[in-house]
């Protein structure tokens, strides 16, 4: 495949995600947080980090697109959970994913009035 087709298939893949985040911010009352982490890039890691924030808020993740590049030792994603219970709860998915061994490169919460 050539560069230029991976970087529409990108393109493409970045319209479907924050599509799918604008209908679940406008759907879910109480809007949704969403957190940016990097990780180590190594198998299993994301999956920690899911069972860590689970463990630690009871909310059930509604939405993940984790990115990285082979041979690269870090990798990304954007986690997408309901903001119900508050700015309290969103606070708890930081730490959590920071006890994970997350690096948070942001975290947002997004509500359907904001939009």
């Amino acid at each position: 495949m050539s560069a230029g087709a991976n970087l529409l298939r990108m393109i493409e893949d970045m319209q479907r995600l924050f599509t799918k985040i604008y209908d679940l911010a406008m759907t879910i009352q109480g809007g949704v947080f969403i957190i940016h982490i990097a990780m180590s890039n190594e198998p299993g890691t994301l999956g920690r980090v899911l069972t860590t924030i689970e463990a630690a808020t009871g909310l059930n993740l509604l939405l993940a697109y984790a990115y990285g590049w082979p041979g690269e030792a870090i990798g990304y994603a954007l986690l997408v959970y309901p903001a119900e219970g508050g700015d309290e709860v969103g606070k708890k998915l930081v730490e959590a994913s920071k006890s994970a061994g997350a690096i948070i490169l942001g975290a947002y919460k997004i509500e359907n009035k904001m939009l």
